[in-house]
């Protein structure tokens, strides 16, 4: 599956995904990505957003906005 693909057409038709307005709800999307590759999809992320926001290492991504 082509993921950017995926994730520009959500952008664009949020409504069509299920995804309502909300940075919640676009979580709540890419959490059901996530758990349909096996929990692999984000491996290594949460860990980049530490580095780069430079703070929230006891914090899961979503919180790291």
């Amino acid at each position: 599956m082509d993921y950017r693909k995926l994730f520009a057409q959500v952008r664009r038709t949020p409504e069509m995904f299920g995804v309502q307005n909300s940075f919640r709800s676009f979580c709540a999307f890419l959490h059901g990505v996530d758990a349909g590759n096996d929990w692999q999809f984000f491996v290594g992320f949460r860990e980049f957003l530490v580095i780069r926001a430079g703070f929230g290492a006891n914090l899961a991504w979503p919180g790291l906005r």
